[in-house]
C-alpha cells in the first residue's frame, strides 16, 4: 500500500514531496519523519487534490513551496504552524473555497500568487510580515476589509488587483506601492495613504470605479493631494486622479507632467483642461476614459505618450494652443489615439507646422470665442526693431488692436483694424501679423485685441 506522504531528506532536515491521500478530507501534516523535522512542503505536493477540505501545518514546517497546494478546490481550512516564514508563489492559487487565512507572526514574505483566485473574506496578515508578492491576493472577490502589519514596507504588483469587494484599507506604515496594486477595486470609495509611503508606481488605484477621493497624510514626504487627487509633493506630476469622479476637471497649475496611467479607467470623466506650463502625457494617460469628449492642450506641451488616448471612443476633440508637435521640437507615441476613431485635432488659426491630419487624426481649425494673441512661436517678440505678434480668431472677422502706457481704461487707443481673411488652404486662414514701430519708443507699452464689436469691458487684454 502506498504510504499518503513522501519525504526527500537532506542536511538533516524532510520536505514532504508529495501527498497520495486523494480521498481524505482532513489531514494532519507531519513534524517529523524518521526522527528529522519536517522544515518544508514541497513543490505542487498538493495541488489537485480536491477532496482535501482541512488541513494543519506543523510548527516545525518553516516553508511552503510553490504551488504547495494549487487548485485544491475543496480546502476551506488551513491551520498555520507556528514556524511558517515564506509562503511560495501560487501555494495556495484557485482554492476557491478557502475563504479565512490567519497567518501567524512568524510569516516574514508572501510570494506572487499565493492566495489569487481565493474566496477569502477574512485575511489576518501577521505581524512580521514585510512584503506581499505580485498578485498575491488578486482576485480574491469577497475580501472587504485589509489591514497592513507595521511591518510591511512593500506591497508589490496587482498584489489586490480585482479585490472588487474590497472597501476598506489600512495601509499601517507602507513605504512602497507597487504597480496598479489596487486596480479593479471597484467598491473601493475613499483611501488615505500614509506618512511612510515614499514611492507610488503606476496606476496604484485605477479602474477603481467608486473611488472619489485619495488623500495623503500631511506629515508625507513625497507626496500630496490637492481635493482629493494625487500629486507629487512639488505638485510638478499629477500622480492618480479617483476613477470613481465624474464629469469635467481643470489641472491645477503647476502640474508639468501627466503620469502613466494617471487617468486609466476614469470611464466617467468628461473634459480636461491642462495648465500652462504642462510639458508631458505620459503613456496610457487617458487609457479607456470612455465618456472623455475634450481635451485642451497647452502651448508648453510637447510630448504625448503611446497609447496615451487608447479607447477614448467618444473623445471628439483634442484642441491645441501651440504649433505642431513634431520630431523637431516634440515627440508623439505610437497608437497616440487608439479606438479613438471620431476625434479630431484642433489647432488656433496662425499657429505652424499642421497638416491635414495629425497622428493618424484629421485637424481643423479652431476658432476662438474670442480674438487672442499668440504669446509664443518665433513670431513673437521684439524683431526688426518692432514688437510684433500674431492675433488668432476667425476668417472675415474684424479686430482691433490697441495700445496703452498703462492699463487705465482712458489711455487705450488704436494701432490696427484688420480684417482676418481666408487663407489658400482651410488651415492658413484666421489670423493676421501686427508689428508694432512705435514700441522702440516707449519705456512700456501695453496691448489688447477685441473684436470691433465688443464693449472695452469685454476686451481680452494682454501686457508685453
Amino acid at each position: 500500500m502506498q504510504p499518503p506522504f513522501e519525504f526527500a531528506v537532506e542536511n538533516g532536515q524532510a520536505t514532504l514531496t508529495r501527498y497520495n491521500g486523494d480521498d481524505d478530507e482532513e489531514v494532519a501534516i507531519p513534524g517529523a519523519f524518521q526522527g528529522l523535522p519536517v522544515t518544508r512542503i514541497g513543490d505542487a505536493a498538493f495541488q489537485y487534490c480536491v477532496s482535501l477540505r482541512s488541513v494543519v501545518i506543523p510548527d516545525s514546517v518553516t516553508a511552503i513551496g510553490p504551488y504547495a497546494f494549487f487548485a485544491c478546490s475543496g480546502l476551506s481550512n488551513v491551520v498555520f504552524g507556528a514556524g511558517v516564514v515564506t509562503i511560495g508563489e501560487g501555494a495556495f492559487r484557485s482554492c476557491d473555497r478557502l475563504i479565512t487565512v490567519v497567518l501567524p507572526n512568524s510569516v516574514v514574505e508572501i510570494s506572487p500568487s499565493a492566495f489569487r483566485n481565493c474566496a477569502l473574506s477574512s485575511l489576518s496578515l501577521g505581524g512580521n510580515l514585510a512584503r506581499i508578492g505580485d498578485s498575491a491576493f488578486a482576485y480574491c472577490y469577497s475580501l472587504k476589509n485589509l489591514v497592513l502589519p507595521p511591518g510591511v514596507g512593500r506591497v508589490d504588483s496587482q498584489a489586490f488587483a480585482w479585490c472588487t469587494g474590497l472597501t476598506n484599507i489600512c495601509f499601517g506604515r507602507v513605504s512602497t506601492l507597487g504597480e496598479r496594486a489596487f486596480m479593479w477595486c471597484s467598491a473601493l470609495k475613499h483611501v488615505v495613504l500614509p506618512p511612510n509611503v515614499a514611492m507610488i508606481e503606476t496606476g496604484v488605484f485605477s479602474c477603481c470605479g467608486s473611488l472619489s477621493a485619495i488623500d495623503v497624510d500631511d506629515r508625507n514626504g513625497s507626496y500630496r493631494s490637492v481635493d482629493g487627487v494625487l500629486f507629487d509633493k512639488s505638485q510638478a506630476t499629477l500622480v492618480q486622479y479617483p476613477a470613481g469622479r465624474a464629469g469635467p476637471y481643470a489641472v491645477p497649475r503647476g502640474v508639468r507632467r501627466i503620469e502613466i496611467d494617471a487617468f486609466y479607467g476614469c470611464a466617467a470623466l468628461t473634459e480636461i483642461a491642462l495648465p500652462a506650463g504642462t510639458l508631458s502625457i505620459d503613456h496610457r494617460a487617458f487609457f479607456n476614459c470612455r465618456a472623455l469628449r475634450a481635451v485642451t492642450a497647452p502651448a508648453s506641451l510637447r510630448s504625448f505618450g503611446v497609447q496615451a488616448f487608447l479607447g477614448c471612443g467618444n473623445l471628439r476633440g483634442l484642441y491645441f494652443e501651440a504649433d505642431a508637435v513634431g520630431p523637431e521640437n516634440g515627440s508623439v507615441g505610437s497608437n497616440l489615439f487608439q479606438g479613438a476613431t471620431n476625434v479630431v485635432v484642433y489647432c488656433r488659426p496662425g499657429t505652424r507646422g499642421w497638416g491635414p491630419s495629425f497622428a493618424g487624426r484629421p485637424t481643423a481649425l479652431w476658432h476662438l470665442s474670442q480674438p487672442a494673441i499668440l504669446s509664443f512661436g518665433p513670431d513673437f517678440g521684439v524683431q526688426s526693431n518692432r514688437f510684433g505678434f500674431i492675433v488668432s480668431w476667425a476668417t472675415n472677422a474684424l479686430v482691433v488692436v490697441e495700445t496703452a502706457a498703462s492699463l487705465a481704461p482712458a489711455n487705450w487707443t488704436s494701432a490696427a483694424t484688420n480684417t482676418i481673411s481666408v487663407g489658400p488652404d482651410p488651415l492658413s486662414g484666421g489670423w493676421f501679423f501686427f508689428s508694432d514701430p512705435q514700441s522702440v519708443l516707449q519705456p512700456g507699452r501695453f496691448y489688447r485685441v477685441r473684436s470691433l464689436l465688443q464693449h472695452s469691458h469685454r476686451d481680452r487684454r494682454s501686457g508685453l
